[in-house]
């Protein structure tokens, strides 16, 4: 999917975009995406290697894609293990076959998490991909009218003593 990069305004990009993406969800591009990647992950291995291999090969006009861009709800509430409050968390999403860029936004009990992962030889200014998701949020809460969230400690969970 194409960015609205013509479109200045905070709030009228991020409508663009979800229309754009109810688009996509709605032609079940992703699910299509999932169907091949399940296909090719339950192939032997050796038929993995080949198919691999021979993407390079097929002549296309460009590249399939450079950059995964993806959200994830997580859990609204903390998560706790072993007695200890998960304090935050951050999405990942690997790189591979010419993927400069795996981009994603999680939330986690009322906080957004961004993870970027790139290949520093086909993205070795990914840092500055950082940069921009920081100051075109930082416009976008402004544009809502979204003020800054105070520090909220949540009570800490008991800790079982040691055995």
């Amino acid at each position: 999917m194409a960015l609205p990069l013509d479109i200045r305004d905070p709030l009228e990009m991020l409508k663009a975009v979800s229309y754009r993406t109810r688009i996509m969800k709605s032609a079940h591009a992703a699910n299509l995406v999932a169907l091949a990647a399940a296909w090719l992950g339950s192939a032997p291995p050796a038929l993995q290697s080949l198919f691999w291999r021979s993407i390079p090969l097929i002549p296309l006009p460009l590249p399939l894609l450079n950059m995964i861009c993806t959200n994830v709800p997580g859990s609204p509430v903390p998560l706790y293990s072993v007695g200890r409050r998960m304090v935050a968390s951050y999405p990942q999403v690997p790189t591979g076959y010419e993927l400069g860029i795996g981009c994603a936004a999680q939330s986690y009990d009322g906080k957004l998490g961004f993870g970027i992962t790139s290949d520093t030889d086909a993205a070795p200014d990914a840092h500055r991909l950082r940069d921009f998701i920081s100051v075109s949020f930082m416009e976008l809460c402004r544009a809502a009218g979204v003020k800054k969230a105070r520090s909220r400690r949540a009570p800490k969970a008991p800790v079982a003593p040691a055995a």
